[in-house]
């Protein structure tokens, strides 16, 4: 895994759920096209974890779709996924969906203020 983070879906369970083996997947310099390998973790707690959630958005801004949804208000994380995947700031929550970083991004990528996922609060 350290050398392409996407040989965690090949890893027996218990690595999955292993910290460190998910670490060092998630610094890998290369995942394959099937993207992030954070969709192969099977510990639940590491999708909440905010170091492991930055180190997965900036290897492939996909991550944010499978991190805890408390990432969505976090803009630094937003933006991070924002520039690494088209679609990931359209998960942007809360404020952040009038924010004009935010909007940028989307605009960058083709969307407009009214393509987030989920309606303002």
């Amino acid at each position: 895994v350290k050398s392409n983070g996407s040989a965690l879906r090949h890893s027996p369970k218990r690595f999955r759920a292993d910290l460190e083996v998910i670490e060092a997947a998630l610094k890998s310099k290369r995942s394959s096209e099937d993207g992030t390998p954070f969709k192969y973790v099977e510990n639940p707690a590491v999708l909440a974890d905010e170091r492991l959630v930055r180190l997965a958005v900036k290897q492939n801004g996909a991550a944010l779709f499978l991190a805890d949804s408390k990432f969505r208000t976090d803009k630094e994380v937003v933006l991070m996924a924002g520039e690494r995947h088209r679609k990931a700031a359209r998960l942007a929550k809360g404020a952040l969906q009038e924010d004009e970083d935010i909007l940028q991004i989307l605009k960058k990528h083709g969307y407009g203020p009214h393509d987030f996922y989920s309606k303002p609060n």
